[in-house]
């Protein structure tokens, strides 16, 4: 037997486990919903490095470790002046050849060593460099024309950006004007959410009885992919489909800090990074003000270390900070690779990790019928708040990390929210141990599972904890707002009532709530049943685009679903066109995904309107939707008061199945 081989196929078999789980979550990132943190995602690719360092692989095989794209449908593109990429790291996880930790000062040391060689200065030479803190925000490009704002781009892919002029208009994040009378000026910097700002914008959230965001930078990229208000003119606010939109926009309080001019014309500049921010903030553009300048690695080091401390204090959320040559014509001299420049480097302040028992792990099922391996965890406290669950994330990763029950495990946050596992402690590893095993059948309804990529999912459509969670989804406050029917409620719903599809909760009646032990006989148990009932008669005026949020149709989420709302009008007009997209009518097609520029739905692309409208076309969600109109509920966009009308019934339309018979 070839053992060599035998050890080369299973590096490549581990190889490619991790690039299909460093591509996942490079697009939730990019999407603004990461389920990991920064340091858990570098953590992915430096064991992927380590080990096609390990068999040679070459720089043609490996995934792409470009920056990845954050662009979106629905915006013009267009391409930067001067690439925008990502940054060299100094890493917590850097082995040297011996495959010792390398610590953040050599690694600091070696960089600006290199740097001396490719310049070809003198190994005694000083090299100044500037150390400044790294705001967790957006990366932006802003072009001034005779100091007035004309565009201002995302980072996109790195080679080309959103036009996000609009949104940064309305949001005010971004001086309109600097004290620039003559001459262009392109200038890079970071959008972000103050945290008091952010703090006070969530607690009017959760008062208006919409989700919190999760943190202030997810938000922040949010926020910049709004398709509709993008692409309207600040003159017409008046006649914005979703009016909120506009106004939680411009009274965010969103700001910016800028620290690099990348191009200017008839515009002098100084020539020292540490008179270019004093230059940028005389002439009006934000700059952070907590720099070290210095020719002492030792000293940059520690001002990260001594700075990392403050961060609570801060106004604003930070990740790391940035080390740069100060002579900024060294830039143009060193250039860089097309992922990063040679004249900077980034310190990532290692995240807060403690360490923890793993006493079971678990599957939770979701609405989509998503299966998620979950940790239960010997309660902690980490970042003010005691965990005691964290995310596996999936099955894929779990088995390649060899997470046991019994386990002594580090545990840190995604983004200050998400509690995960990024490592086992092995010498604490018990000898009774056994590796887990991922499911073959859903643990609900036992129907075998099925593998998307490293997913996993139930496909089952009457799975009942499936059922649970959409009905829970539906009632939500975020969706339909059905106060009262909670996940205790909706399990007995399922389990007694059999209670299957939203259109059914609609149907209850006052002796059915009865038979539930959450609600009983008893005259004070009827007020409660009494208060449902008027929570559903209530929520039937909420209109179609809560409707198709609630239903937990894949890709629509309550922007989109706004958007098809809107341009559908009703339910009759949606599932007429849904069937004819589903049957291959070219018109309609070509309506919602031509195959050159945008469709009427913006944003929405081909991979998205088959899903969509498949689902909505599907038998099951005609007879949901049947259900709701002969249960009362309002099928139009526009949300009423609900008052009882008496239900027509609509001439039946070609090739449609008729869902008021």
């Amino acid at each position: 037997m070839n053992t060599t081989k035998t050890t080369t196929e299973s590096i490549r078999n581990e190889l490619n486990n991790l690039a299909n789980q460093i591509n996942y979550h490079e697009k939730l990132y990019r999407a603004g919903n990461p389920e990991i943190s920064d340091s858990a995602f570098d953590d992915l690719w430096d064991k992927y490095d380590e080990l096609a360092n390990t068999i040679n692989l070459p720089i043609g095989e490996r995934i792409n470790n470009a920056p990845g794209t954050n662009l979106s449908d629905g915006f013009q593109r267009v391409k930067h002046r001067t690439p925008m990429l990502s940054l060299e790291k100094i890493s917590p996880n850097q082995k040297n050849s011996k495959g010792q930790p390398t610590p953040p000062l050599e690694q600091l040391t070696n960089w600006h060593n290199r740097r001396k060689l490719d310049l070809k200065t003198d190994p005694d030479t000083s090299l100044p460099i500037i150390v400044e803190p790294k705001i967790d925000g957006i990366s932006i490009s802003a072009l001034y024309t005779n100091g007035k704002l004309e565009r201002v781009l995302s980072r996109g892919d790195g080679k080309q950006g959103d036009n996000i002029t609009s949104l940064i208009l309305i949001s005010n994040a971004v001086p309109k004007q600097l004290n620039i009378e003559n001459g262009t000026i392109e200038i890079r910097g970071e959008l972000f959410w103050p945290t008091n700002t952010f703090n006070s914008h969530n607690k009017r959230r959760i008062a208006d009885g919409k989700e919190p965001f999760a943190n202030p930078r997810n938000a922040c990229a949010g926020m910049m992919k709004n398709k509709l208000t993008n692409n309207i003119k600040i003159k017409l606010k008046s006649k914005l489909k979703e009016k909120e939109d506009f106004d939680e926009l411009k009274n965010a309080g969103l700001s910016s800090i800028f620290y690099q001019i990348t191009w200017h014309e008839n515009i002098t500049i100084p020539t020292l990074q540490s008179q270019l921010l004093d230059w940028l903030k005389e002439h009006g553009a934000n700059t952070c003000p907590n720099t070290c300048l210095t020719t002492s690695t030792e000293e940059a080091i520690n001002f990260c270390t001594e700075f990392a401390k403050q961060r609570e204090l801060l106004p604003y959320e930070i990740d790391g900070m940035v080390i740069k040559l100060n002579e900024l014509n060294k830039y143009y001299q060193l250039k860089g690779t097309d992922h990063h420049p040679h004249w900077a480097i980034a310190y990532k302040f290692p995240p807060t990790r403690i360490t923890t028992t793993i006493t079971d792990i678990t599957t939770q099922i979701g609405k989509s019928g998503r299966l998620t391996p979950v940790a239960t965890l010997n309660p902690v406290l980490l970042s003010g708040s005691t965990v005691t669950r964290a995310s596996l994330h999936n099955f894929p990763e779990l088995v390649r990390k060899d997470i046991r029950i019994g386990d002594t495990a580090y545990i840190e946050k995604a983004g200050e929210i998400i509690p995960q596992i990024v490592g086992i402690d092995l010498t604490k590893r018990p000898e009774s141990t056994t590796p887990f095993s991922p499911p073959t059948h859903c643990p609900s309804c036992q129907e075998p599972i099925q593998y998307q990529d490293i997913l996993t999912f139930c496909r089952n459509k009457n799975c009942p904890h499936q059922t649970r969670e959409k009905l829970t989804h539906f009632a939500s406050r975020h969706a339909m707002a059905i106060d009262g029917f909670g996940e205790e409620i909706m399990t007995q719903l399922v389990d007694i009532l059999k209670i299957s599809t939203p259109d059914q909760l609609f149907q209850l009646t006052q002796n059915k709530l009865e038979q539930l032990p959450f609600i009983g006989t008893k005259n004070s148990e009827r007020k409660h049943a009494t208060k449902l009932l008027n929570a559903l008669q209530s929520a039937k005026g909420h209109g179609l685009a809560k409707i198709l949020h609630g239903l937990a149709i894949q890709h629509v989420g309550a922007s989109l679903a706004n958007d098809i709302a809107n341009h559908f009008k009703s339910a009759n007009n949606l599932i007429e066109f849904a069937i004819r997209y589903k049957n291959g009518d070219n018109d309609a097609i070509e309506l919602v995904a031509p195959k050159t520029g945008y469709g009427a739905i913006k944003g929405m692309s081909k991979k998205t309107a088959d899903d969509v409208f498949s689902e909505i076309a599907s038998d099951r969600t005609q007879r949901i939707f049947d259900g709701l109109l002969n249960a009362g509920v309002n099928l139009n966009a526009e949300p009423i008061e609900y008052t009882p009308t008496k239900k027509t019934k609509p001439p039946p339309k070609k090739n449609q199945v008729d869902l008021w018979s």
